[in-house]
């Protein structure tokens, strides 16, 4: 197409003079040039063997090359228009040129389809089609007629001729690309929506493509419209196109891209949109709303390793966690800590070495020292990092502010878990300038504290009335307090702050706090380091639910006064479980109060409750105390795999075999246990044949295996028709999950003996005792190896070669046990081996086992409290039975 194009532009012929007095000539080498522009090389030459009435084509050459003329695309304009027949020989050649004699003005459109005329009368009375072109050409003949030089452009259809004649040569070539283009559009349509094979749509998209690019019109359509139109055939045949076709459409695309660029308009566009979006991105990520939600939702770090190590991610999301960090808020900062206790929060994340950290530890240091600067300068937190000492002293040792000042509060506030680790971090301190001026402030402090602690000193102090947190410490470090077991504060000015120099008081074990300001800051202090505290006094001070959830640390306190303050009936009930030793509890004035005065006519369901309680503790410390006695079961605490199938009975059996497995799932539900589906062979009319689900948790596999064996249900199904009770059977196999196999190989149950090494030629072989035999003394296995040229690169291939072995025995016997674990307790299904039957018409369960009977059915199978307590019924006579004999076997 492109060259058909090259050509045609070739062959524009015209006389000698346009409209703009300027000299145009095409040379036999078919360079074209314009003159008379003096910069502007010009060549004129006459083809005259080509075209006799040809004297001159244009053609422009800067700097040596060819710049090609461009035109914008017609829709519309004025024309004259001849219409010639067809001639069939000379004669009537001759005779029709006279139609060449009149022409008439008309005003032509085109059209997606054909060329029409305004007025559709005269020679334009019927439009014509592009599909009827046959040629169309420039004409240069027009002199041979008329004396005035016009330039026209040919068309042949396959009924007659038409001539279009324009007053200017650039005129007649901009009408003449317009309706080449037109024409070429309307073909690539109508082909590309027709083609089916790949190979022909893609060679037609090539074509149309390189015509755009090729053919010299100006306008957006040119480049617009083989976009539009390929990105609606790859959507129509997205699914049966091969990928090589999207390939190599992208490939052809490329250059009509790169020429296809938005308008000004546009562009002025997509930069108040990016302006837009750039605004509210920063005015949302410093808008502080979002974080008490996005904080919680982050802290269980919801991402997997793959996305923790992708540069990109991390970059972005590290701006997410330093706007956590950055918040003032206590609960919110917070939030970067793990979830739970031994759960990674985003502290680990990033600390040095983590999968996380790609900054050498500054995202990690940035968030410690918000954490030690605010709320964590505590010994619980402190002693939670304690595994991240190694990565502390490393940025200890480039000198890091928050790395220097966490070492430092562990040595303040003993958090250090064993004695080599606090040596190592005193050496890492006093190698950096700014680690040994802390280090020594912090020795100073440790001996202001052993002089404080020294035994001596009064046993009580009171302090007078209006006393504050200065008068507080100037009074202490004064002397020793050693012996100080109660003091008195109340009444005083102090605030939380006091609490620093509380926790330096070892002996203390009276402490009055009535009518302060301690609040929940100071109270979460002293419940981590006066553990042996008795008597707490907090009368009308300012603590709340927050504070005295942390009162659960101190097991010691035998009494409490929360009089006047914000407790919760909640919490108070939380403090009464977690405070074993609690005898007397002042809650006088409070929501807790409040809510059990109104509530006196419930003080007998209470105590009826209470009572309850108290004998399900005692049969709770009963079993444990059985439990201890007994020898513990190696299979009690795994996990369980919980198989269901259908026995005797078809589809009946199946139908209950559903209804089965439903009830353990509801009782692992109810259990708070984890319950993973692994099959589930579902009949056609929904029973289920087999089923099987690993079941994970406490005492999962100690409480399940009293359902392994035959269940037995008596009911009428529902696919009998005449009313008779039919018995079926379901079988249920529940086997603890398998380990992992761990292969250890101590170095005395193996022998290993040099031999000489066999086998043909060779510098060692038959020489020297490079070989190795290795023998696994427990069983007597005996490995030989040779391959390598030393005899400890031959022991070390043994020894693996051993652990292979070894391996592949304790699998072999571990699945051999589980098969014969669940032929014991399915058996063959039969009626006759029933541990449960279901009488599904009486209403009622008997257990084989127990010779018990148990009512309402229904509320059996939905695995709740009647199932568990069975189980707890079977259990309870399953250590009976052991404990008899046991003490049997004792006494004999």
């Amino acid at each position: 197409m492109g060259d058909r194009l090259g050509s045609t532009s070739n062959s524009l012929l015209l006389n000698p003079v346009d409209t703009c007095n300027a000299y145009y000539s095409l040379s036999q080498d078919d360079n074209i040039s314009l003159a008379p522009p003096s910069n502007v090389s010009t060549t004129v030459a006459t083809n005259s063997t080509t075209n006799p009435t040809t004297s001159s084509t244009l053609c422009m050459f800067i700097d040596g090359r060819p710049i090609q003329q461009r035109y914008k695309l017609l829709t519309d304009g004025l024309m004259q228009v001849c219409r010639v027949p067809h001639a069939r020989n000379i004669i009537e050649k001759i005779r029709f040129s006279r139609f060449l004699r009149r022409w008439e003005d008309h005003h032509l459109t085109l059209e997606h389809n054909d060329i029409s005329s305004n007025t559709h009368e005269g020679y334009m009375d019927r439009p014509i089609l592009y599909t009827s072109i046959e040629d169309i050409c420039p004409w240069a003949k027009t002199k041979m007629i008329d004396s005035k030089y016009r330039f026209c452009i040919r068309i042949v259809t396959n009924e007659c001729i038409y001539f279009f004649q324009v007053g200017t040569l650039y005129l007649r070539d901009q009408w003449f690309y317009s309706i080449q283009w037109k024409r070429n559009k309307l073909k690539f349509e109508r082909t590309l929506r027709l083609a089916n094979r790949p190979e022909i749509l893609l060679k037609e998209m090539t074509h149309m493509i390189d015509f755009a690019m090729t053919i010299p019109i100006e306008d957006v359509e040119i480049h617009q419209f083989p976009l539009e139109i390929i990105s609606e055939i790859l959507q129509q045949q997205q699914f049966n196109l091969p990928r090589f076709v999207h390939e190599n459409v992208i490939v052809s695309l490329a250059p009509l891209l790169e020429k296809n660029y938005p308008s000004p308009e546009i562009l002025y566009l997509l930069i108040n949109v990016h302006d837009i979006k750039t605004k509210k991105e920063n005015f949302k990520s410093t808008f502080d709303d979002w974080r008490p939600q996005l904080g919680l939702l982050l802290q269980s770090i919801p991402f997997p390793d793959e996305a923790l190590t992708h540069d990109r991610f991390i970059e972005i999301f590290k701006n997410v966690v330093k706007n956590l960090v950055d918040d003032s808020r206590c609960e919110i900062h917070q939030t970067v800590l793990g979830i739970r206790e031994g759960k990674e929060g985003w502290l680990e994340m990033f600390c040095l070495g983590s999968i996380a950290c790609d900054d050498d530890g500054e995202m990690f240091s940035l968030i410690l020292s918000k954490l030690i600067s605010c709320c964590c300068r505590k010994k619980r937190f402190l002693l939670s990092i304690n595994k991240l000492l190694p990565a502390l002293m490393l940025l200890a040792l480039r000198e890091n502010q928050s790395s220097l000042e966490t070492l430092c509060a562990m040595l303040d506030l003993d958090a250090i878990e064993n004695r080599d680790n606090k040596l190592q971090l005193i050496s890492t301190l006093q190698s950096t300038s700014t680690g040994l001026k802390l280090y020594a402030k912090v020795c100073d402090r440790q001996i202001a504290l052993r002089e404080l602690q020294q035994k001596g000193g009064p046993k009580k102090l009171t302090l007078p009335s209006r006393s504050t947190d200065n008068d507080l410490a100037k009074l202490l470090s004064s002397g020793s307090f050693g012996n100080l077991e109660c003091l008195s504060l109340a009444f005083t000015n102090v605030t939380s702050a006091c609490a620093e120099q509380l926790i330096k008081l070892p002996a203390l074990r009276y402490l009055n706090l009535w009518s302060t300001q301690f609040g929940d800051a100071g109270l979460e202090l002293i419940s981590e380091h006066l553990n042996r505290l008795q008597v707490l006094n907090l009368c009308e001070t300012q603590v709340t639910d927050k504070g005295l959830n942390y009162l659960s640390c101190m097991k010691m306190l035998r009494k409490l006064n929360l009089n006047s303050t914000h407790l919760s009936p909640v919490t108070f009930e939380a403090l009464k479980e977690k405070l074993p030793a609690l005898q007397e509890c002042d809650i006088r004035y409070t929501d807790a109060c409040f809510s059990i005065e109104h509530n006196d006519d419930d003080i007998s369901q209470m105590a009826t409750d209470e009572i309850i309680r108290l004998q399900t503790n005692l049969n709770t410390i009963d079993n444990e105390i059985i439990d201890r006695i007994l020898p513990e079961v190696s299979a009690d605490n795994d996990d369980a795999e919980l198989e269901v199938s259908a026995g005797v009975g078809g589809q009946e059996a199946m139908l209950f075999a559903k209804e089965l497995f439903q009830m353990y799932t509801n009782y692992a539900n109810f259990r708070k246990w984890s319950f993973e589906i692994v099959e589930y062979d579902k009949t056609d009319i929904g029973g289920l044949r087999q089923g099987k689900a690993f079941v994970n948790g406490l005492d999962v596999f100690k409480s399940l295996k009293y359902e392994c064996g035959v269940h037995r249900v008596q009911r009428v199904p529902q696919t009998e028709k005449s009313g008779r009770i039919h018995t079926s059977t379901v079988m249920v196999a529940v086997l603890p999950q398998p380990k992992d196999i761990k292969i250890e190989l101590p170095t005395r149950d193996l022998l290993a003996e040099p031999i000489r090494a066999r086998g043909p030629g060779g510098q060692h072989v038959n020489k020297s005792e490079s070989g190795c035999r290795l023998t696994h003394l427990p069983t007597g296995i005996v490995l030989e190896r040779q391959d390598e040229r030393f005899f400890n690169l031959n022991k070390n291939l043994a020894i693996k070669a051993m652990k292979n072995k070894l391996y592949q025995m304790q699998y072999d016997e571990q699945q051999e046990r589980l098969f014969q674990t669940r032929k014991q307790q399915t058996g063959s299904g039969n009626r006759n081996e029933k541990i449960r039957t279901y009488n599904i018409p009486q209403n009622r369960i008997t257990d084989e086992r127990l010779s018990e009977n148990v009512h309402n059915v229904s509320e059996f199978l939905d695995g709740t409290h009647y199932l568990h307590n069975m189980i707890e019924q079977l259990k309870q006579q399953d250590r009976l039975q052991r404990l008899i004999e046991l003490t049997n076997k004792t006494s004999n």
